[in-house]
Protein backbone atom coordinates (compact mmCIF):
# COMPACT_ATOMS: atom_id res chain seq x y z
CA UNK A 1 0.00 0.00 0.00
CA UNK A 2 3.43 2.66 -0.21
CA UNK A 3 1.67 3.87 -3.64
CA UNK A 4 -1.84 3.64 -3.23
CA UNK A 5 -3.63 7.06 -1.78
CA UNK A 6 -6.45 6.17 0.73
CA UNK A 7 -9.54 4.85 -0.69
CA UNK A 8 -11.67 7.14 0.67
CA UNK A 9 -10.00 9.76 -0.30
CA UNK A 10 -10.29 8.78 -3.72
CA UNK A 11 -14.38 8.66 -3.28
CA UNK A 12 -14.15 12.01 -1.66
CA UNK A 13 -12.72 13.51 -4.65
CA UNK A 14 -14.90 11.46 -7.24
CA UNK A 15 -18.22 12.78 -5.47
CA UNK A 16 -16.51 16.38 -5.21
CA UNK A 17 -16.19 16.08 -8.94
CA UNK A 18 -19.69 14.87 -10.08
CA UNK A 19 -21.14 17.83 -7.66
CA UNK A 20 -19.13 20.47 -9.00
CA UNK A 21 -18.37 19.29 -12.75
CA UNK A 22 -21.39 16.31 -13.39
CA UNK A 23 -18.46 14.26 -14.18
CA UNK A 24 -19.20 10.78 -14.41
CA UNK A 25 -16.40 8.58 -13.19
CA UNK A 26 -14.79 5.71 -14.86
CA UNK A 27 -12.78 3.02 -12.40
CA UNK A 28 -10.39 1.10 -13.88
CA UNK A 29 -8.09 -1.86 -12.50
CA UNK A 30 -7.84 -5.39 -12.74
CA UNK A 31 -9.47 -8.68 -11.91
CA UNK A 32 -7.69 -8.64 -8.43
CA UNK A 33 -9.08 -5.05 -7.92
CA UNK A 34 -12.52 -6.07 -8.91
CA UNK A 35 -13.78 -5.56 -4.90
CA UNK A 36 -12.01 -2.75 -4.50
CA UNK A 37 -13.71 -1.13 -7.25
CA UNK A 38 -17.24 -2.09 -6.19
CA UNK A 39 -16.20 -0.86 -2.67
CA UNK A 40 -15.30 2.77 -4.28
CA UNK A 41 -17.94 2.80 -6.88
CA UNK A 42 -20.95 2.19 -3.83
CA UNK A 43 -18.84 5.14 -2.00
CA UNK A 44 -19.27 7.49 -4.44
CA UNK A 45 -22.69 6.46 -5.96
CA UNK A 46 -24.04 6.49 -9.45
CA UNK A 47 -21.69 9.32 -11.08
CA UNK A 48 -18.88 5.89 -10.81
CA UNK A 49 -19.07 3.35 -13.52
CA UNK A 50 -16.86 0.61 -12.86
CA UNK A 51 -14.75 -1.45 -15.56
CA UNK A 52 -12.37 -3.37 -13.40
CA UNK A 53 -11.76 -6.71 -14.51
CA UNK A 54 -14.24 -6.04 -17.25
CA UNK A 55 -11.96 -4.84 -20.20
CA UNK A 56 -8.84 -6.07 -21.92
CA UNK A 57 -5.75 -3.42 -22.65
CA UNK A 58 -6.55 -2.13 -25.28
CA UNK A 59 -10.14 -1.88 -24.36
CA UNK A 60 -8.87 0.18 -21.54
CA UNK A 61 -6.63 2.14 -23.81
CA UNK A 62 -9.66 3.48 -25.81
CA UNK A 63 -10.87 4.23 -23.12
CA UNK A 64 -8.72 6.10 -21.40
CA UNK A 65 -8.14 7.96 -24.59
CA UNK A 66 -11.94 9.44 -24.29
CA UNK A 67 -11.48 10.98 -21.13
CA UNK A 68 -10.94 14.45 -20.15
CA UNK A 69 -8.64 13.71 -17.23
CA UNK A 70 -7.29 10.77 -15.65
CA UNK A 71 -6.31 10.54 -11.79
CA UNK A 72 -4.61 7.93 -9.79
CA UNK A 73 -1.52 6.35 -8.66
CA UNK A 74 1.63 5.90 -9.34
CA UNK A 75 1.28 2.37 -11.48
CA UNK A 76 0.78 1.34 -14.84
CA UNK A 77 -2.63 2.66 -15.62
CA UNK A 78 -1.07 5.94 -15.07
CA UNK A 79 1.12 5.70 -17.31
CA UNK A 80 -1.25 3.96 -20.00
CA UNK A 81 -3.10 6.90 -19.78
CA UNK A 82 -0.44 9.74 -20.36
CA UNK A 83 0.61 7.00 -23.37
CA UNK A 84 -3.06 7.70 -24.76
CA UNK A 85 -2.76 11.50 -24.52
CA UNK A 86 -5.34 11.96 -21.80
CA UNK A 87 -4.18 14.46 -18.93
CA UNK A 88 -3.08 12.93 -16.07
CA UNK A 89 -2.80 13.71 -12.37
CA UNK A 90 -0.96 11.60 -10.62
CA UNK A 91 -0.47 10.69 -7.32
CA UNK A 92 2.87 9.83 -5.94
CA UNK A 93 4.10 8.56 -3.13
CA UNK A 94 6.82 6.17 -2.01
CA UNK A 95 8.81 6.32 -5.58
CA UNK A 96 10.83 8.70 -7.09
CA UNK A 97 8.69 11.35 -9.12
CA UNK A 98 12.20 12.35 -11.20
CA UNK A 99 12.66 9.44 -12.57
CA UNK A 100 9.09 7.31 -12.65
CA UNK A 101 6.51 10.36 -13.95
CA UNK A 102 4.26 9.64 -17.20
CA UNK A 103 5.04 11.89 -19.71
CA UNK A 104 2.72 14.02 -21.65
CA UNK A 105 0.24 16.23 -19.54
CA UNK A 106 1.09 15.35 -16.23
CA UNK A 107 0.72 17.35 -13.19
CA UNK A 108 2.31 15.56 -10.13
CA UNK A 109 0.63 15.89 -6.66
CA UNK A 110 3.23 14.63 -3.69
CA UNK A 111 4.43 15.04 -0.44
CA UNK A 112 8.27 15.47 -0.19
CA UNK A 113 8.99 13.74 3.49
CA UNK A 114 12.93 13.75 4.61
CA UNK A 115 12.85 9.74 3.60
CA UNK A 116 11.52 10.37 0.09
CA UNK A 117 13.77 8.31 -2.29
CA UNK A 118 14.95 11.23 -4.36
CA UNK A 119 16.00 13.06 -1.24
CA UNK A 120 18.09 9.84 0.51
CA UNK A 121 21.73 9.50 -1.10
CA UNK A 122 22.12 5.74 -1.74
CA UNK A 123 18.77 5.12 -1.75
CA UNK A 124 16.64 3.01 -4.10
CA UNK A 125 13.99 4.07 -6.96
CA UNK A 126 11.29 3.33 -4.29
CA UNK A 127 10.82 2.39 -0.90
CA UNK A 128 9.67 -0.84 0.12
CA UNK A 129 8.64 -0.46 3.75
CA UNK A 130 7.69 2.69 5.46
CA UNK A 131 10.02 4.05 8.57
CA UNK A 132 6.20 5.80 9.77
CA UNK A 133 4.35 2.48 9.62
CA UNK A 134 1.90 4.29 7.17
CA UNK A 135 2.93 6.18 3.87
CA UNK A 136 2.74 9.48 4.92
CA UNK A 137 3.72 10.88 1.67
CA UNK A 138 0.40 9.29 0.78
CA UNK A 139 -2.02 9.97 3.21
CA UNK A 140 -0.82 13.72 4.23
CA UNK A 141 -2.17 14.39 0.68
CA UNK A 142 -5.66 15.88 0.37
CA UNK A 143 -8.11 15.74 -1.42
CA UNK A 144 -8.00 19.45 -2.35
CA UNK A 145 -4.30 19.15 -3.44
CA UNK A 146 -5.83 16.88 -5.84
CA UNK A 147 -8.80 18.66 -6.74
CA UNK A 148 -7.13 21.49 -7.37
CA UNK A 149 -4.67 19.47 -9.83
CA UNK A 150 -7.62 18.50 -11.44
CA UNK A 151 -9.50 21.43 -12.06
CA UNK A 152 -6.33 23.28 -13.06
CA UNK A 153 -6.48 20.74 -16.04
CA UNK A 154 -10.18 21.04 -16.94
CA UNK A 155 -9.96 24.95 -17.06
CA UNK A 156 -6.73 24.49 -19.40
CA UNK A 157 -8.62 22.11 -21.28
CA UNK A 158 -11.47 24.72 -21.46
CA UNK A 159 -9.30 27.46 -22.13
CA UNK A 160 -7.45 25.62 -25.05
CA UNK A 161 -11.07 24.66 -26.56
CA UNK A 162 -12.30 28.45 -26.37
CA UNK A 163 -9.20 29.08 -28.60
CA UNK A 164 -9.88 26.39 -30.99
CA UNK A 165 -13.53 27.82 -31.40
CA UNK A 166 -12.90 30.93 -32.02
CA UNK A 167 -10.41 30.65 -34.78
Amino acid sequence: MLKQWPLVNFAELGIRLHVRYGAVLLLFGGPGERAMGQTLASQIGPAALTSIGETSLRQTAALMELCQVYIGNDSGPTHMAAAMGTPVVAIFGSSCRHRFQPGGRTSLVWRELPCSPCRVSGHEDRCHTCIYGAPLCLTQITVDEVENAVTAIISATKTNQARIETL
